[in-house]
């Protein structure tokens, strides 16, 4: 057909147009899964069994607390104390009040686990009113010339147990749809690329919310691993909102007291933007560590209790509610743990035979396990700071 006059790009049939198309897509997630690109590095172990366990011990805590609300007056030689600590000493033992330092000797093995005999003012201090709730340090045995071999203590450990949890995350495409020529390329490709990327934070996700169960119904067993939400119980601190540099301070020195001096901090938009505001206020030294760390940008800040390893979790920036969130971690005592033959592992063609269409899947039976909870923290609700 005919047309007078000048033509400009944007007349005409629209089909004869290609415009211009960059092939493939412009992903945006890296490093989506930073608990995983950790842990997977530190401590990643097969288990022969879905179901593992594990024993640990903590460091015996050598301090006897009373128990007796009526108090104790300087003449009593008998005192109530909290359930099991009377089995911290033996006949012997010597113990100071860390309130009005009176020292006192442990003068027979106790019988209970809430009462011990003593002398009373073992030493120059005068015997006082012990208080409710006072601690005495236990300081150890002052045996005398002579003495028989004293009664053995023995402390047993804890068991902790966990499970590994089935993932399964799959691409199913028509023939058809394999062969056709897409401007965001080869589907087949993208599919996998993407179901990986979405089977990583399924595990990252799980890793850090999930509970442990294990449930059975007739022949099918289905079990869902542990998280660091649920087996952290020690050093859970709730800022409400605003995190001073008191709070903070006191947070840290909690969660620094047991386990290594450097821990992992994986923090939320959130909870990042608060603690850069407060390190400004505090002049707290920060480094540049990606390169000698795991991979991923990471800064160390140093503290008064350790060295915080600081990266963005873009996950908890991305889950509703966990923004100003943070986990703390100690990686040695994280583990991954995985079925023997069952981490991940792409499974091609998936479908029943004579499907027209291709099934591929991402498997593992995976799980988390934290040892000695009291390593690591949860930091909640770091909204603003107050400087």
């Amino acid at each position: 057909m005919a047309t007078l006059g000048m033509r400009a790009s944007n007349q005409g049939d629209s089909s004869e147009r290609p415009y211009a198309w960059r092939l493939g897509t412009h992903n945006l997630y890296k490093n989506a899964a930073p608990l995983l690109h950790v842990i997977t590095r530190a401590s990643k172990q097969k288990v022969s069994d879905a179901e593992f366990n594990h024993f640990e011990k903590t460091f015996p805590k050598q301090i006897v607390k009373i128990n007796d609300g009526a108090n104790i007056a300087a003449g009593i030689t008998v005192f109530t104390v909290d359930s099991g600590d009377a089995y911290k000493v033996r006949k012997d033992y010597l113990l100071r009040n860390t309130r009005q330092f009176e020292t006192v000797r442990v003068t027979a093995d106790p019988v209970s686990a809430t009462s011990i005999t003593v002398a009373r003012s073992v030493g120059t201090t005068a015997a006082a009113q012990v208080n409710d709730d006072d601690n005495f340090v236990v300081l150890g045995p002052a045996h005398s010339e002579g003495d028989p071999v004293p009664t053995a203590v023995w402390y047993d450990p804890s068991k902790i147990s966990g499970a590994c949890q089935i993932f399964r995350n799959s691409t199913d495409q028509t023939e058809t749809a394999r062969r056709t020529d897409m401007r965001t390329g080869p589907i087949s490709k993208e599919a996998r690329r993407e179901t990986l990327l979405l089977h990583e934070i399924d595990k990252e996700r799980a890793f850090m919310f999930s509970e442990y169960s294990v449930s059975a119904s007739g022949n099918a067993v289905r079990r869902t691993t542990t998280s660091l939400l649920e087996k952290i119980a020690s050093n859970i601190n709730d800022f409400s909102g605003t995190v001073t540099r008191s709070t903070l301070n006191s947070a840290l020195a909690n969660v620094f007291e047991d386990g290594a001096q450097e821990k992992l901090f994986l923090g939320g938009k959130g909870t990042m933007l608060t603690l850069w505001n407060l390190i400004e206020s505090m002049s707290w030294q920060v480094y540049d560590r990606t390169k000698a760390s795991y991979g991923i940008k990471i800064n160390e800040i140093v503290t008064p209790f350790g060295s915080l390893m600081v990266t963005h979790d873009k996950l908890l920036t991305k889950t509703t509610d966990f923004s100003d969130w943070a986990f703390v971690i100690d990686p040695e005592y994280l583990s991954y743990r995985f079925v023997k033959g069952r981490d991940t592992e792409l499974l091609r063609n998936r479908q029943n035979p004579g499907d027209d269409r291709v099934i591929d899947e991402y498997l593992a039976e995976v799980g988390l396990e934290v040892s000695h909870e009291s390593t690591h923290g949860v930091f909640k609700n770091m909204t603003a700071f107050a400087g």
